[in-house]
């Protein structure tokens, strides 16, 4: 099997109107380019459709709002293409062939994750799974890259389906042995045990949870451990539960804290007022916001197709995956952000009520340095870059979906 090269990618422009489904020229909109609200509420339509109906019809979509435009890449030959693009709802769709659906390339991903104490017993260690937004390939991320390495790599899981580069370990947006008072967005939660600081995320939705007369809140697993007593300004807020089933055994970056009371589970602001409901999974190029105690409100851009995996570098062999990327040309996040919610602007929103779309809790750091952040303190860890836990992918798992 030949290896998939962007060139070798088939491309076909076509516009979709909102109800007929009947394929017009790129010249007949022209005269009336979508907004980028549009590109990226199109955008989401499209994968959420792809990724919980049609996972064998579809692989990626990214909006292009340079060019005022979704690119869709798709398996060729699938039955369900026509109810993708039905959900551009008007919007120039690039339609770019590829050999695998998201089904077999997330298959493949499972199973490198699922190796990676294999590999690492043999002197490999695997940090990131990247499954790469412009082909259908997986890029595995290794800590020393050398001929052999990758040979075997390629060996294991064919050379037409993987390539091979160095990358480290992620570093979880934790903070611990903190004095600095913070005057950003969230709430600080505390360990009692030692002092590792995170932020509030979502309240939580599920029938399959033990009855609570106050709730569960969402935060990143790598925050507490399960029983833990979780404080806020040295008063008791709750106790942390599902660490081990999530982030343990299941490899996800969630946990939740049993709260001691119903009220305010985190700050809020008018952007984070209400919540529109929905479990929605981000395309490429969306812009995406985060709200943490250490950065406050920070928004970026996701750049990848979601479904990462990374190795986080604390517990031997332990890989977080169901990750998404979010890239911004200055700081975007720090260490103390951790839980905190991540949303995207709900196309609900009206002149008098502004929605938000919750799609996960901020997670892990690439490869975080020393920063004074635009607050004026002194930061551990601080990147451009962030990973966050993709609720949608939670909600597949567990059924819970955020309340907030």
């Amino acid at each position: 099997m030949r290896q998939l090269v962007i060139g070798a990618l088939l491309s076909a422009v076509v516009a979709v109107p909102a109800l007929a489904g009947t394929p017009v020229t790129a010249e007949e909109v022209q005269g009336t380019p979508p907004s980028l609200a549009e590109l990226e509420s199109a955008g989401n339509r499209i994968k959420t459709r792809g990724v919980r109906q049609l996972p064998d019809a579809f692989l990626h979509v990214a909006v292009d709002a340079a060019a005022g435009k979704i690119t869709l890449y798709a398996p060729a030959g699938r039955p369900g293409t026509r109810e993708l693009l039905d959900e551009a709802r008007g919007i120039p769709v690039e339609i770019r062939t590829v050999r695998f659906s998201r089904v077999q390339r997330q298959a493949l991903v499972s199973q490198i994750a699922a190796d990676g104490k294999t590999w690492e017993a043999a002197g490999i260690v695997i940090n990131t799974i990247r499954p790469e937004s412009t082909t259908d390939l997986v890029s595995i991320g290794v800590a020393e890259l050398t001929a052999a390495t990758e040979a075997a790599l390629k060996a294991r899981y064919g050379a037409d389906r993987v390539t091979v580069t160095q990358a480290g370990p992620a570093t979880p947006a934790t903070r611990f042995d903190d004095t600095t008072t913070y005057k950003s967005g969230g709430i600080k939660l505390v360990a009692q045990s030692n002092g590792g600081g995170c932020t509030a995320g979502f309240g939580i939705h599920s029938q399959s949870l033990p009855a609570a007369t106050s709730g569960y809140m969402l935060t990143a697993g790598h925050c507490f451990v399960d029983g833990e007593r979780v404080n806020h300004n040295g008063v008791y807020q709750g106790t942390a539960v599902q660490y081990t089933a999530l982030y343990r055994e299941d490899g996800l970056d969630a946990m939740l804290v049993w709260m001691k009371s119903a009220n305010r589970i985190w700050e809020t602001d008018s952007l984070l007022a209400r919540s529109d409901g929905s479990v929605v999974d981000v395309a490429e190029g969306v812009t995406v916001c985060h709200s943490g105690i250490a950065t406050d409100k920070k928004c970026g851009t996701s750049t990848g197709t979601g479904g990462e995996c990374v190795r986080q570098g604390v517990i031997p062999y332990l890989r977080m995956c169901g990750l998404q990327r979010v890239w911004k040309s200055t700081l975007l996040v720090a260490a103390g952000d951790s839980g905190g919610p991540v949303f995207i602007a709900s196309p609900w929103t009206t002149s008098t009520t502004r929605y938000t779309t919750a799609v996960g809790i901020t997670s892990m750091i690439p490869d975080g340095q020393p920063c004074t952040t635009d607050r004026g303190f002194q930061n551990p860890f601080c990147d451009n870059e962030m990973w966050y836990t993709e609720l949608s992918e939670l909600y597949n798992r567990t059924g819970w979906w955020p309340n907030y």
